[in-house]
């Protein structure tokens, strides 16, 4: 659930759906579903990378 939601919050910067980004980030072949505990923290851990990376927008606090 966690993957999921946050290849929602990526959509606009990932060009694919969801489970061909997964595979692609575990270079599995696109139909490879049996992803193990250890593969979905590497993927939950990729998408954090891109989500923490983003920049955050601007607020008239911040301004």
């Amino acid at each position: 659930k966690i993957a999921i939601a946050q290849h929602a919050m990526l959509k606009s910067m990932l060009c694919d759906g969801f489970w061909p980004s997964v595979t692609g980030i575990l270079d599995q072949d696109i139909t490879y579903r049996a992803v193990t505990d250890k593969e979905w923290i590497t993927v939950m851990d990729y998408y954090g990378k891109l989500i923490r990376g983003r920049r955050a927008p601007k607020t008239k606090a911040s301004a």
